[in-house]
């Protein structure tokens, strides 16, 4: 009796236990199904940020690439901004010093041309200068005096008579 009704639970158990264990290897796959599907999701996810970290990687580098060169353009920029002040310095030092010789080269010439016409003023013979299309630049008091005008005759004709003398 007791072996019977033993062995009936036993396998009422083992019924129960498979049931059981059925039911669990069925949930259990169901889940290792959902779990495939989140991790090929996550894969995927994965692989495209993946792609966008090898994206972000280029664009930084290239952005470093860009930053170096544009330091390399302000250096090479404010190399040449400074060498064009220190030539705007050294032009304007250059400026005043060539005004400072014209003013005194100016000056010279005028000092020499002032002894020039009192030396031609004070000479005893006629003389006087005649560009080459006949325009008198200058005369001398005695050349009026060899000519018999006098120095308050009009200036025009004294210039004709002194360009006519002068010759083609």
């Amino acid at each position: 009796g007791y072996s019977t009704l033993a062995l009936g639970m036993i396998s009422a158990l083992l019924f129960l236990y498979e049931g059981v264990n059925v039911a669990n290897e069925r949930r259990i796959a169901l889940r290792d199904k959902r779990l495939k599907v989140v991790n090929n999701k996550l894969n995927q996810e994965l692989a495209k940020r993946y792609e966008l970290t090898l994206q972000l990687t280029d664009n930084l580098q290239q952005t470093n690439k860009s930053n170096h060169e544009l330091r390399q353009t302000k250096h090479t920029l404010t190399v040449a901004l400074h060498n064009t002040n220190r030539l705007k310095e050294q032009l304007a030092i250059e400026k005043k010093s060539v005004e400072h010789q014209v003013e005194l080269r100016t000056h010279q010439l005028h000092e020499e041309q002032a002894r020039l016409q009192a030396s031609i003023a004070t000479r005893d013979f006629g003389f006087w200068m005649v560009l080459p299309d006949g325009k008198v630049v200058t005369y001398n008091p005695a050349l009026l005096r060899v000519w018999g005008l006098e120095a308050a005759q009009n200036t025009r004709l004294i210039t004709h008579v002194i360009s006519n003398t002068a010759g083609p």
